[in-house]
């Protein structure tokens, strides 16, 4: 595990993220996908962090990211979450991420 490029204690500190983590709770789950279609269709506002939001890495929140999470949660879908995925982490904006999903 870990961050390329960061040392813990060393490094500068930031907002950081992990793809899929939609809801900021350190884990990627169906949570996460519920944020997304709650985001999307029901008016729930932005997820924690609308970063990770963006799961197959195409850009922006849609459907499709929605479903390519569930896929990859129940059905071992092929195409692995695009870096930083679940076992990394990465730099972003404040404003792309409310909370940061990487402990």
């Amino acid at each position: 595990g870990g961050s390329p490029g960061v040392v813990p204690g060393v490094s500068p500190a930031g907002r950081r993220y992990r793809r899929g983590d939609s809801s900021a709770d350190g884990q990627i789950d169906l949570a996460d996908a519920i944020a997304i279609l709650g985001y999307l269709f029901l008016g729930t506002g932005e997820p924690a962090c609308a970063v990770a939001s963006d799961v197959n890495g195409a850009g922006g929140v849609k459907l499709d990211d929605a479903v390519f999470l569930l896929r990859y949660l129940f059905l071992g879908a092929p195409d692995p979450i695009p870096f930083p995925g679940p076992n990394d982490c990465a730099p972003t904006l404040e404003t792309a991420c409310r909370v940061s999903n990487c402990v």
